[in-house]
C-alpha cells in the first residue's frame, strides 16, 4: 500500500482537502497527516512545531502533498522531504485573492508584493502544482511564468453527496419555491446581485430566498438590504455541514456565484458541486471556467454575471419549467456520480503523476 503525507497548516475538514483525503483512501492509499494549527502555533512557532511533527512520522511517504493553504509551507516541505515527489495544491492565488478579488490592499503595497512572492516561490519549488480549473492554470502560467507541464487540474468536487433519508427530503414546503445560497461574503460571490434579484421577484409570493454566510462584505450587503428592504429573503450565519446539507435538500434551486471580478471567471466553487451532488438544479454565472465541466441547459443553468435582471428571469424559468429543472438536476447529479466523485478525481490525479 502506497502512502501520501498531507503536510502543512491545512484544515482536514475543509472541502478541498476532504475530497483529496477521501479520494486517496478510496484508491487504497494510506493517508498520513503532518500538520499544525496555525492559531495554536502562530508566526514562526508553526514551522518549529511542524519540524517536530515530521520527526514523529513513522512511515516514509511515497508522495508529499502540501495541502491548501500551503504557500508558506512549500519551502519547509522541500527541506524535509527533499528526496520525494512534492505536490503543492495551489488551489487559489494569495496575490489574486487578496489584491484583485477582495481588494484588501494594493497591487504595489508591501503586502501585495509579499503575496506575489509567496505564490511564485511555492509554485516554483513544487514538482507538481494542483489547480481546480484550466483557467486557473492559465493564470498561474501567465502571471508567475509557471510551465504548463508542472500543472495538473483536479476539480473541486465534494463529499456531500450519497444517499439521504426520506426524513431529510420530507421537510420541504411544496407551496414555496426556495432559492438557496451559501458562501462567504466576498466580491467573487456577487451576493449584491442576488439581493437585487430577490427584490425584483418580490411580487412572486411563492419565491423565497435563503442566504447563508458571513464575511468581508457583510456590512455592505446589510446596507443594501436596509435600503431595498426585500421581504422574501431569510439570512443566516454559517451552519454545520449536516445542517447545510439539509438546507440544500429543502431547496428548489441552488445558486452559484455572480460576481464580476477576474477570479470569478476562473473558478467553479464548492457550492456548485454540492448542489449538483444532492440532485438540485444549479444556477450560476456564465464564465469560462464553468464551461470546462458543465453545459448550459443540460446539467446547469447559466445567466449573465453581475446582472440581477437576468438572474431573476432565470429563476422564474426554473420555477415555471419543471421538465427543465428535473433534467438539469438529474444530469448534474449523474455527472458528479460518474466523473467528479473523490475516488475518480484522485484516480486521475494518480495517473497523471505516474506513481
Amino acid at each position: 500500500m502506497k502512502t501520501v503525507c498531507l503536510f502543512g497548516i491545512f484544515n482536514s475538514e475543509y472541502s478541498r482537502n476532504k475530497v483529496l483525503i477521501e479520494g486517496f483512501k478510496k484508491n487504497n492509499w494510506r493517508v498520513i497527516e503532518c500538520r499544525v494549527d496555525p492559531h495554536q502555533y502562530p508566526g514562526w512557532k508553526k514551522y518549529w512545531q511542524l519540524f517536530k511533527e515530521w520527526r514523529r512520522l513513522k512511515l516514509v511517504p511515497d508522495l508529499v502533498l502540501v495541502a491548501y493553504p500551503g504557500q508558506t509551507m512549500v519551502w519547509l516541505a522541500c527541506l524535509l522531504f527533499w528526496h520525494k515527489l512534492l505536490v503543492f495544491d495551489a488551489f487559489t492565488s494569495l496575490y489574486d485573492s487578496n489584491v484583485f478579488d477582495r481588494r484588501l490592499y494594493g497591487q504595489w503595497s508591501w503586502r501585495g508584493g509579499r503575496d506575489f512572492l509567496l505564490d511564485w516561490h511555492s509554485l516554483f519549488l513544487a514538482n507538481i502544482v494542483l489547480v481546480d480549473t484550466d483557467q486557473h492554470a492559465k493564470y498561474f502560467q501567465k502571471t508567475f511564468r509557471i510551465k504548463a507541464k508542472k500543472i495538473v487540474r483536479v476539480f473541486v468536487g465534494t463529499t456531500i453527496g450519497g444517499e439521504f433519508s426520506a426524513e431529510e427530503k420530507s421537510q420541504k414546503d411544496d407551496q414555496i419555491f426556495l432559492v438557496h445560497f451559501h458562501g462567504h461574503y466576498i466580491p467573487l460571490q456577487g451576493i449584491e446581485y442576488i439581493v437585487k434579484a430577490a427584490k425584483i421577484l418580490e411580487k412572486e409570493k411563492d419565491i423565497k430566498f435563503k442566504i447563508i454566510g458571513h464575511g468581508q462584505e457583510f456590512g455592505k450587503i446589510s446596507q443594501l438590504v436596509e435600503r431595498l428592504k426585500p421581504v422574501n429573503i431569510e439570512f443566516s450565519l454559517e451552519v454545520s455541514f449536516v445542517a447545510l446539507k439539509q438546507m440544500i435538500l429543502e431547496s428548489d434551486l441552488v445558486l452559484g456565484i455572480f460576481g464580476i471580478t477576474p477570479k470569478a471567471e476562473r473558478v467553479i466553487p464548492n457550492k456548485i458541486f454540492e448542489g449538483l451532488a444532492l440532485g438540485k438544479a444549479v444556477l450560476t454565472a456564465d464564465t469560462p471556467a464553468i464551461h470546462e465541466l458543465l453545459i448550459d441547459g443540460e446539467n446547469v443553468l447559466l445567466c449573465q454575471a453581475g446582472d440581477p435582471e437576468d438572474l431573476a428571469q432565470k429563476i422564474l424559468l426554473i420555477r415555471d419549467n419543471l421538465k427543465l429543472t428535473q433534467k438539469i438536476a438529474t444530469n448534474g447529479k449523474d455527472l458528479i456520480n460518474r466523473e467528479i466523485n473523490p475516488q475518480k478525481l484522485v484516480k486521475k490525479l494518480i495517473s497523471n503523476l505516474n506513481i
